[in-house]
């Protein structure tokens, strides 16, 4: 039986709900927030080219009179949004040499404007426990593949280097897929990029 449903909401309902503390971003299955300021840059450049993230794992329980939302799943991703918009940091110029430098109040107002209505989307639960909640947090952590060595590259750095590398790897996919060198599955896991870098 469904438990949830897919939803979308806009940064500024995240933002608002944080304002109004209808939003918990440390459930205590939850890590507390370990990027680095590389990977939140580079999820912002995400925002501001209206790129599409991974959804976002809520649970939406009634607390009194108030809809309180819990972050299961996506709260690095959340929490980096939110500290851009409290202008906590700005966007690094290998990413986006455009808006480097600056932080959300700074941008011009079409620009803000496009971030607040950024669409994240949302699988919401619904009547889940802890319990299940815990149960639905293991099952998606648990079916991941584990990394090859250059997908853990891909996690652990970011800048100019790696940014040009993946760019003549992508270039080159048809080639190498036709001369045969990487299969499909090969660039699913980032063959070209290997042999680019």
């Amino acid at each position: 039986m469904k438990q949830f449903d897919a939803r979308s909401y806009s940064v500024a309902d995240f933002l608002e709900w944080a304002g109004n503390n209808l939003l918990d971003l440390s459930p205590k299955f939850q890590r507390r927030s370990v990027w680095t300021r590389a990977a939140k840059s580079f999820l912002i450049d995400t925002v501001l080219r209206g790129k599409p993230m991974p959804k976002v794992l809520l649970t939406q329980d009634l607390v009194g009179k108030r809809n309180v939302r819990t972050v299961v799943d996506g709260q690095q991703r959340i929490r980096t949004i939110l500290e851009f918009l409290e202008g906590a940091f700005t966007v690094l110029s290998t990413h986006n040499p455009e808006y480097a430098g600056k932080r959300f109040a700074e941008l011009d107002e079409d620009t803000q404007g496009a971030i607040l209505q950024y669409e994240v989307g949302v699988d919401l639960l619904y009547n889940v426990g802890l319990a299940d909640m815990l149960d639905i947090f293991a099952r998606i952590n648990t079916y991941s593949v584990t990394l090859n060595k250059q997908e853990k590259l891909n996690a652990k750095y970011l800048g100019v280097f790696k940014t040009s590398a993946y760019e003549l790897g992508f270039s080159y996919v048809d080639y190498l897929l036709e001369g045969g060198v990487l299969t499909e599955k090969g660039v699913s896991r980032m063959g070209e990029a290997q042999l680019a870098s």
